[in-house]
């Protein structure tokens, strides 16, 4: 029992482990909040109601069949047989051959169908964005890290140095406790880094709906060049293929398709209905001079019929029926219009958006570098005592700027970059 207890608690160990080693690509990050985000969940309820409600409509147009029975007990205080029991049984159908208004309900079911199925498609577009905007954070997060850390390493260095220095009588304590406040600042641009990284993947959790994780690991392969500096393709282009494709337009579609369908289903109460019924039933009654089996015979019955029901007057009803849905068919085509206009500003957005930043990566990356050259020649320069440590400071206060600024206009650059291609509808990088 010892054993399979210690066997078993190893297996459970190593699965802990191998869990809290799952590095995760952006693509496994999409998936997984597709499959366990509440809000798509909410959306896949809301496409399988919409099913039944098409069901249910498709099914209105099929006839209708129902037994009834009736038990009755009677008192005639005055009669010559003061209580009687009574009984009747039947069979009732009925069909409906016309109704204008019921037929335009199936269309109207069958846009509202396919408005829920994009309505799932577009909440699955946003989770997906947010789930891109929430990586790239991270990733820039970890870089931001990797920065802050180095610059940490060059400031421990320089404070060491001028410790030595203030130690030999070569620089005052002024310069020293310079140096000493820039050691403090830099270790805490580490911390500062290194708990942001740690709160937005708390949101990738939280986005993800998974167990709350400060140290989600990320496949935090550096991003490469290629895919910081890709060519652009035109905004119009990318907006040609987005009208086409995103769920968003095709919902506004479907508002002026379900409106217009409104509109026949408000005309068709102007229309008669045409119905067509049967009934077959028989009935007994109790301490009567004929037997139960004859009674049911004898009083057996058939009946068949059709019914027309022509609306004359309603009272305005109708007519404002017509009148409300023309106004939504109006509101439905100027909603269109605006989620056309809405898909240009956020297609020509990430397009400047990602312009801007690859030409400030451009720059960016070239300030770093030549920030860099001066730093080490301040830092030699330094060393032999030709600069001051506030030059040497400024130095490095202006390579760190650069370095972060070259990493910001990285991340703008690769999040927007992705951003025109999943409008498109290509892979993202």
């Amino acid at each position: 029992m010892i054993r399979i207890r210690t066997a078993l608690a190893l297996l459970l160990t190593g699965m802990t482990i191998h869990a809290q080693e799952k590095v995760w690509t952006l693509q496994e990050c999409v998936d997984y909040a597709a499959l366990h985000n509440p809000n798509i969940h909410y959306k896949q309820l809301a496409d399988k109601e919409a099913s039944v409600s098409l069901r249910e409509a498709q099914g209105a147009w099929q006839p209708t069949l129902s037994a009834n029975t009736s038990q009755n007990f009677g008192n005639q205080p005055y009669g010559d047989t003061k209580n009687r029991y009574t009984g009747s049984y039947g069979v009732s159908a009925n069909w409906t051959l016309w109704n204008a208004s019921r037929s335009n309900q199936i269309d109207l079911a069958k846009a509202q169908k396919t408005a829920a199925s994009e309505s799932l498609h577009e909440q699955m577009n946003s989770v997906t964005e947010q789930v891109i905007k929430a990586y790239t954070q991270i990733l820039y997060d970890d870089e931001s890290i990797r920065v802050n850390e180095e610059m940490l390493q060059l400031t421990e260095s320089l404070t060491e140095l001028a410790k030595a220095k203030f130690n030999a009588g070569q620089t005052a304590i002024s310069d020293y406790a310079q140096m000493e406040s820039e050691l403090s600042n830099r270790r805490y641009s580490v911390v500062a880094a290194r708990n942001a990284a740690k709160s937005d993947r708390l949101d990738m959790c939280a986005l993800m709906f998974m167990p709350l994780d400060w140290n989600l690991k990320i496949d935090s392969i550096g991003v490469e060049e290629d895919a910081v500096l890709a060519p652009l393709p035109s905004w119009q282009s990318v907006f040609e293929m987005a009208t086409k494709n995103r769920p968003e337009m095709k919902i506004a579609a479907l508002g002026v398709e379900k409106a217009e369908t409104q509109t026949k289903v408000a005309k068709a109460s102007f229309m008669p209905s045409v119905n067509v019924g049967a009934n077959i039933g028989t009935s007994n009654m109790e301490k009567s001079d004929i037997d139960f089996a004859e009674q049911i015979k004898n009083n057996w019955s058939n009946s068949i019929g059709l019914s027309v029901s022509i609306p004359i007057l309603s009272g305005y009803s109708n007519r404002a029926k017509v009148e409300k849905a023309k106004i939504a068919l109006e509101e439905a085509k100027t909603e269109n219009l605006v989620a056309e206009r809405q898909l240009s500003q956020t297609v020509q957005g990430y397009w400047l958006a990602a312009n801007n930043a690859q030409q400030s990566y451009k720059a960016a990356k070239e300030k770093a570098r030549s920030a860099r050259i001066s730093y080490e020649l301040v830092s030699e320069q330094y060393e032999a005592g030709l600069k001051t440590p506030t030059d040497l400071m400024s130095a490095h206060a202006t390579l760190i700027e650069a370095e972060l600024q070259t990493l910001q206009a990285k991340y703008m650059a690769y999040f927007n970059v992705n951003m025109l291609r999943f409008y498109a509808g290509e892979s993202i990088l």
